[in-house]
Parts: structure tokens; C-alpha cells; sequence
């Protein structure tokens, strides 16, 4: 049986199978490799189940068995509180029950040895770990802390009152250390 090119049904099965083993090795040998940036680190999944994690470089994978996830190692900022912008207002009373909205600003990174721990905890999303493991802690910790100031006191002794606040913080993400707080400081304090 011949079609009008010319060409029977052996040599069009020819040319898809041709066309088949073409795209199985373009993927192969583009799905093969990956790089992982200086600022990242690389969770290798192999159908699934962390594997490895991969330091910054050149690597080699399986194609279609396994899979990379990368992890965003930089230093950010959190911010917590009253700036025109956060819907989320910080109120505290200092230790002589004045009223104040604060700004607090955390900066922090991800542990490079708690990578996998992220990846299995938060699916590798940054942003949910600092929303379940440092937010709360901040609310509460520079509250208990801004609390044991008096109002004059916070103005004036402000260090140690950005000091003390970070200690806390710092202290009580210690238990689950998937972060590292590098700082933590009041930026502003607004009293009514």
C-alpha cells in the first residue's frame, strides 16, 4: 500500500519512530544535567524521596526518575508591625501600661544544614516556614519583652531593648532550627 508521497506505511512508521528516538534522547540529554546557584542549595528527589541535597555547581540526574527543588539560601527581612503597609498591626504595653504599635524587622536565613528538613516540612516554600516558625515567635517574644520596659526606658535604653528582643526571638526558634536569625530590631515605636 503506497500514499501519494510515495511512501508506504513501513517508511512513514520509519520516520515516527525516527522522530520518536530523536525527542527521547533531546530529553535525556537536556534533562540530565542541572546547576544549582551560589545563593541556593538543591534537594534531588528521586521519585519523590529526597535523595540528596546538592551544593552549588554543575550536577548530573536521572531523567524522569529524579527531580530538583531549590532551596533559596539568601539573608531576607522580615517585617512585623504598623508601616502603611502591613495589615498586620504589633500592638504592646510597656511595663507602665502605655499603648504602643511597633515595627519590628527580623532578618534571617535558612540553616544550610536544615535544608531537608524545609523541603520535608514546607515543601520547600520559604515564606510558610517563616509564617509558622518565626512570625508567632516575634509577636510574642518582643511584646513579653517591650513589656518589661517602661515607656521613657524603651526610648532611651533602645540597644538594649533591640538586644533583648533579638535574644528572645532568637531563643525560642531555638527547639526547631530551620532558620538562623542573624538580627532582630525595633525600627519604630509609636505610642498613643
Amino acid at each position: 500500500m503506497r500514499d501519494d508521497d510515495g511512501l508506504g506505511f513501513g517508511g512513514i512508521a520509519a520516520i515516527g519512530g525516527t522522530v520518536l528516538v530523536v525527542i527521547v534522547g533531546v530529553t535525556i540529554i537536556f534533562g540530565s544535567w542541572f546547576t544549582v546557584d551560589q545563593t541556593e542549595r538543591g534537594v534531588l528527589l528521586r521519585n519523590g524521596a529526597i535523595s540528596e541535597i546538592v551544593q552549588p555547581g554543575l550536577h548530573f540526574k536521572t531523567p524522569w526518575i529524579e527531580t530538583v527543588a531549590k532551596i533559596d539560601m539568601q539573608t531576607h527581612t522580615l517585617t512585623v508591625g504598623q508601616d502603611g503597609k502591613n495589615v498586620t498591626p504589633m500592638e504592646a504595653y510597656s511595663a507602665d501600661q502605655q499603648p504602643a504599635q511597633l515595627r519590628v524587622s527580623v532578618t534571617y536565613h535558612v540553616a544550610p544544614d536544615k535544608v531537608a528538613d524545609l523541603y520535608s516540612r514546607f515543601g520547600g516554600d520559604v515564606q510558610a516556614g517563616v509564617s509558622r516558625i518565626i512570625t508567632p515567635h516575634v509577636y510574642e517574644r518582643v511584646k513579653d519583652v517591650f513589656g518589661q520596659y517602661s515607656a521613657q526606658r524603651a526610648i532611651t535604653d533602645r540597644v538594649k531593648l533591640n538586644v533583648d528582643a533579638g535574644q528572645a526571638i532568637k531563643d525560642s526558634i531555638a527547639y526547631d532550627p530551620v532558620f538562623v536569625i542573624e538580627s532582630a530590631q525595633i525600627e519604630n515605636i509609636e505610642f498613643s
